[in-house]
């Protein structure tokens, strides 16, 4: 199972797929599933079928029980994609956006009309002074690191896939709702590069000669970044949340899990994450298509909104900080983490919720509330649903 598969209309694997464990008979099946399937032969078998086996008509002495209303555990009756579309619209909702037309035009992410992240559009004079050398200097890794390029265009799911225990059998609830959360921040991330509109590296010197086609949208901020840093501040959530016992609902601490909110289990896991989000992003700017400032920003946008998104999904009242990028303070650094090996940046100070941004030349700005009570009743939430399936998981 892909998170790609996990989007749209598709479903897992669009509508006609039957693996996993619905499978019939095994390695034996052939692609039926009860009560689907496309297909005029099999339409005429039931057809058939049924003129076969029905008796004359009888109202049924039972009718089906009245279901919840706005319930979160029916969506444990509907398909994947009709999840994933519930899911889509849940997040999104609460989003608002707009964009502060002065000298340096600003990209606000709103959250019910508060400022969540703030990115200042760097100009093309600060990028041609500042930074479209390091993206030139970069290329000489190139061939080094073709392989993990070519495969980190799509598919970043592998790679933190084979740094976690984490499989799409076991773990069939945490790709459905880590699928969600990416749909919702390339949403986010593909609005904001739309109105800031920064022109990629190759649009500066011909030079640059990127290895991988230049993808048809603005540079700024960098979606690898956004969206590696925004899964890996969710999988460190979700794998130290406490387990919630889904009877009664109370939690199911371990002794190690006792104090703080945190399973100690996965308590180390924070650095490796940090750093695999880390070297996917830096990999953009060593093929040629971004500027190092794009993974700043990218990684303050990502780790804010992966944020928002746990606080959603716990439906815990709450306020959670929001930040501005410092911008062309930024000045000419190269991407400061794109050396794995750096002992003096904190890396497992990246995913704790309450930690600052300040190391990432990001600024506090405020506040915003979530969830907003009269917006989002946590006992109904599809969403809470899903994160309460996803925890059960790591156990």
């Amino acid at each position: 199972m892909s998170l790609s598969s996990l989007s749209g209309d598709s479903g897992i694997a669009g509508d006609s797929a039957i693996g996993g464990d619905s499978a019939i008979g095994g390695d034996s099946a052939i692609g039926i599933r009860a009560g689907g399937g496309i297909s005029a032969y099999i339409s005429g078998a039931l057809i058939t079928t049924r003129e076969g086996i029905v008796e004359p008509w009888a109202p049924p002495g039972q009718e089906p029980d009245n279901r919840p209303v706005d319930d979160g555990k029916q969506m444990r009756r509907w398909e994947a994609r009709v999840r994933a579309q519930v899911l889509d619209f849940e997040l999104l909702s609460a989003f608002s956006f707009k964009v502060e037309k002065s000298k340096q035009p600003v990209a606000k992410l709103l959250v019910r009309d508060a400022s969540l992240v703030e990115l200042p559009r760097p100009s093309t004079s600060y990028l041609l002074k500042n930074q479209l050398q390091h993206v030139y200097d970069a290329a000489d890794l190139r061939r080094d690191r073709a392989v993990e390029i070519l495969s980190q265009i799509k598919g970043i799911e592998t790679y933190f896939g084979n740094l976690l225990p984490l499989h799409p059998e076991r773990h069939k609830f945490t790709f459905e709702l880590l699928a969600a959360f990416l749909r919702a921040t390339v949403s986010i991330e593909m609005r904001i590069k739309h109105a800031l509109a920064v022109p990629r590296p190759v649009e500066f010197s011909w030079q640059i000669m990127p290895m991988i086609q230049t993808p048809g949208h603005g540079s700024f901020p960098a979606g690898h970044a956004a969206e590696t840093f925004m899964v890996a501040t969710v999988l460190s959530a979700l794998m130290k949340t406490p387990f919630i016992n889904t009877l009664t609902g109370e939690e199911k601490r371990t002794p190690e899990a006792a104090i703080g909110e945190a399973n100690q289990r996965y308590a180390f896991w924070d650095d490796r994450l940090a750093r695999l989000a880390a070297r996917i992003s830096v990999n953009r700017v060593t093929a040629g298509v971004h500027f190092p400032i794009d993974m700043a920003a990218g990684l303050v946008l990502g780790l804010t909104v992966g944020r928002y998104f746990v606080a959603l999904a716990k439906g815990e009242e709450t306020r959670l900080g929001s930040y501005g990028f410092v911008g062309e303070a930024y000045a000419d650094k190269d991407f400061p983490w794109s050396e794995p090996l750096e002992p003096s940046f904190p890396w497992a100070k990246l995913l704790i919720p309450t930690e600052p941004l300040s190391v990432l030349v990001a600024t506090s700005i405020g506040s915003v509330s979530v969830p907003a009570p009269e917006k989002l009743d946590k006992d109904s939430s599809p969403l809470r649903w899903l994160w309460s399936q996803a925890v059960e998981e790591w156990k």
